[in-house]
């Protein structure tokens, strides 16, 4: 992997060998305390940050903010994941899928487990202030753990049941953020974004992303003809924007930057492998100038941004 042009700089740089509080280092009579408080904590995994990031300057949590963030998002999904049923799509899911014309493979169901999403995140160069968009996003918790981290986070997913799983873990970790308890758990993270964590119910085809830095795509089980869809739809991704898949976005406008292995919620063994691909500037070969993507062209109701959801199709964090 290597360094890329054209992502947002709305916050500073972090400094990948500590861990940073919103990006401002903690005073140096603080410093050792930190190390020697750290040693009584476990990292989630050996495996995180290890080897080079693709693209510097990333969120590296210390191990106590590793736990904190596990901790909160273990919290809010408590209940819920107490029936693994939930995440299985029902009779009216598989209905949505075939109405918008989507493979049945598409509502399987797999995800990067937390660590994972910890690593990859630092992996692509993720800052506080950056919007991510995980397109199938499932019960939602790569987007949880995402707006902890400062992020500005969406999720979509189709699956009605699955988007009841998400917006029931938002009704926890808003329970969460009003106890007393809460703010010495994130003391060492980055501001959150206000309002900035939400979930809508649509095909992801049709969400407007052309404001991402970092897409997630959940593409274990897509088609090549989905692959194929996907590959117009995120043409309309700006320069240096992202994107994280299982399975490489085909055509043209995309450079592929690395691959990272994570755990998933099929396999914990950091085995599954992950591609990172970037968005790039898009030229007339008879001119040189650059031109708007396919996607770019299409009406301008064919993608839809996420306050153009109802409040039955959209869940938005009430408190900061």
């Amino acid at each position: 992997g290597g360094r890329i042009s054209g992502s947002s700089s709305r916050a500073p740089l972090c400094d990948a060998r500590m861990t940073e509080d919103a990006g401002a280092r903690r005073g140096e009579e603080e410093g050792e305390e930190d190390e020697e408080e750290d040693d009584e904590f476990e990292p989630l995994s050996r495996r995180l940050y290890k080897g080079a990031a693709m693209v510097p300057g990333a969120l590296r949590l210390k191990p106590r903010w590793q736990q904190a963030v596990a901790g909160i998002v273990d919290e809010a999904y408590r209940e819920l994941i107490g029936g693994r049923a939930r995440l299985s799509t029902t009779e009216a899911d598989d209905r949505a899928f075939a109405e918008e014309g989507l493979p049945q493979q598409a509502t399987q169901y797999g995800e990067i487990l937390l660590e994972g999403v910890l690593d990859m995140l630092w992996r692509v160069g993720a800052r506080p202030g950056d919007r991510l968009y995980d397109l199938g996003s499932g019960a939602g918790r790569a987007s949880m753990v995402a707006w902890l981290l400062g992020l500005r986070s969406t999720g979509a997913e189709l699956a009605r049941s699955r988007f009841e799983a998400a917006c029931e873990g938002v009704d926890a970790l808003e329970s969460l953020l009003t106890s007393a308890s809460f703010a010495p758990r994130v003391a060492g993270l980055p501001a959150r974004v206000p309002s900035g964590l939400d979930f809508v119910r649509c095909n992801a085809l049709q969400l407007d992303v052309s404001d991402a830095d970092v897409v997630l795509l959940s593409s274990v089980a897509f088609t090549p003809a989905l692959m194929e869809q996907f590959g117009v739809a995120l043409r309309s991704l700006r320069p240096g924007a992202r994107v994280v898949s299982f399975k490489p976005v085909p055509g043209p406008g995309f450079q592929m930057l690395g691959h990272f292995k994570a755990p998933s919620s099929w396999n914990n063994t950091w085995s599954a492998e992950w591609c990172v691909q970037v968005a790039t500037p898009r030229l007339d070969v008879s001119s040189g100038a650059s031109v708007a993507a396919e996607a770019d062209r299409r009406p301008a109701d064919s993608r839809r941004s996420c306050a153009s959801f109802s409040a039955s199709d959209r869940r938005v964090i009430a408190t900061t």
